[in-house]
This record gives C-alpha cells, structure tokens and sequence, in this order.
C-alpha cells in the first residue's frame, strides 16, 4: 500500500508538471501544434475542455480553455494603440480584485515597455538583488523580479517561465498586460479566460480602436471592449456598427484608490455574463 500510494502521488506530481507546460505552450505555442502528454495522463491534463474549438478572428483555434484543478483565472488587457490607459486599467483591476474582492492576485507585464520598472522605483521597493558571485536560477530570478504594492505582486518583463511560476503559486487572478495590441499578442491575449481590449473614442485616435474592432470582429463573449475618452454620441455609433458593447471606464487619477464608481464597472467588466 505504501508502494502504491507513492507510485499515485508521483503520478500526479507529473499531472501538474505536464499541465502547466501544457498550459505555457498555450499561450505562446502554435495553436495548429498540439503537445505531446502520455496516454495514461491525457484525460488528467486536458479533461472535458481538450478539445474544444472557438472561432477567433476568422481562424479556428483549438485551445485549453482552463488549467485543469487550479482555479486560476487570466486576464489579459490590451491597448488600441499607445496612451489610452492600459497600464493603468490593468493596476486598477489588480487592486480592485486584492482590496474589494479580496483575491490574491499577479499581474505580469506582458510586454517590452518596462513601466514597471518605473513603478517599482518610484513607489520605492529596492527590488531583491542576488549576492555577487551567486548563479540567478530561475526560481531566484521569479523572485528578483517582483515587488509588491498593495497586496498585489507585480512581475517585471515577465516571461513564459515567470507566468509557469504564478501559475504554481495560490493566485486567484493573474492579469496580463499586453501594452499595445498586434496581430501577434491579439492571438496570446485570445488564450485567457477574460480579454480587455481598452481604447479611447478621442478623434486622434478613434481610428486604431476601429480598426482592431475590425480584426476581433468574430470574438467570442469573453471579449470586453473598454473605452476612455470621447462622446457619448461616437460611442453609440461604434456600437450600432460593430454590434458589439463598449464599456465606459470612469476617470480615474489614482489606480490605487478604487472609488464605488470604479467597483460598479469592474463588476461588469469583469464578472457580466
């Protein structure tokens, strides 16, 4: 009995290695290539979602919805364009959901701006930094490059390792942060759970925000099109051309302070079916 029940516990140890590999190449493999799991571990690894199908911007794409017995939801925020707020929303959302929701969340910077480097120096967090001489594993390198503000971990030019790294740590929420859309990311950002795309109705740049919505046309519900800036009469417009909801974001001059108008949309944004 002892034989077996370490035989079991080895088994699932490979369970969860081989979803969250399975999981990484996900979001950043090719979606045509399947990984290769052993037989015994399949229907462990990818369950009831293996091999389900969405149709995402005119291409079929199967893909693993959810990591199988994590509980663990993504969320990834994109901008049409630079300067319409991305960042911002996405420091917004981690807070709304440590502080009002009182779950642990990360958010990975998702993309080759370094704005967090930025935040970590001004909010003053030292950052860990490995003694001289010392090799940087890759556990030490998870480490080095997070700061906490908040309750909420931010992870610096995060990477496919450091994304593995949360995903084996007890978050609830991991959001991703995009920066600014592209052809490339759109198809990473397809892979999360929830997807935000943000952009401004201002007339400069109205038209990056078109013509995304163009390229998402087929998008499934899990899509949420945030909005900054403009008229009440354009966002209709938009709306009635492209059938689809744009969520106004209130002002906001402080992401670390969420006001109960904030709360209200985040609900929506968030959680609406």
């Amino acid at each position: 009995s002892v034989l077996c029940q370490t035989v079991f516990l080895s088994e699932a140890a490979v369970c969860r290695r081989i979803a969250d590999t399975v999981f990484c190449g996900s979001v950043l493999g090719q979606p045509g290539i399947r990984p290769g799991v052993p037989g015994h571990l399949e229907s462990m690894v990818w369950a009831e979602g293996r091999n389900r199908t969405k149709f995402v911007f005119g291409k079929n794409k199967t893909v693993l919805v959810t990591l199988l017995g994590t509980g663990i939801r993504t969320i990834g925020v994109m901008g049409c364009g630079r300067g319409v707020g991305t960042s911002h929303l996405a420091v917004a959302l981690a807070n709304y959901l440590t502080g009002v929701k009182r779950k642990k969340t990360a958010l990975l910077e998702w993309n080759s701006h370094d704005d967090f480097q930025i935040l970590e120096r001004f909010a003053g967090k030292n950052g860990r930094r490995e003694a001289a001489g010392q090799k940087k594993t890759e556990r030490s390198r998870n480490k080095s490059d997070r700061f906490r503000i908040m309750e909420v971990d931010y992870y610096k030019m995060a990477d496919p390792a450091v994304l593995s790294h949360c995903l084996s740590r007890d978050y609830h929420y991991i959001i991703m942060d995009y920066g600014e859309a592209t052809e490339e990311n759109l198809y990473e950002c397809a892979r999360c759970d929830r997807k935000i795309l943000v952009g401004s109705l201002s007339e400069w740049k109205v038209e990056a925000f078109l013509e995304i919505l163009e390229q998402t046309e087929r998008r499934d519900k899990s899509w949420r099109m945030a909005v900054v800036a403009g008229g009440e009469d354009t966002r209709k417009e938009i709306e009635s051309m492209f059938r689809c909801r744009l969520q106004r974001i209130p002002a906001s001059v402080d992401a670390f302070r969420i006001t109960q108008e904030e709360i209200l949309c985040f609900e929506t944004l968030l959680f609406a079916k």
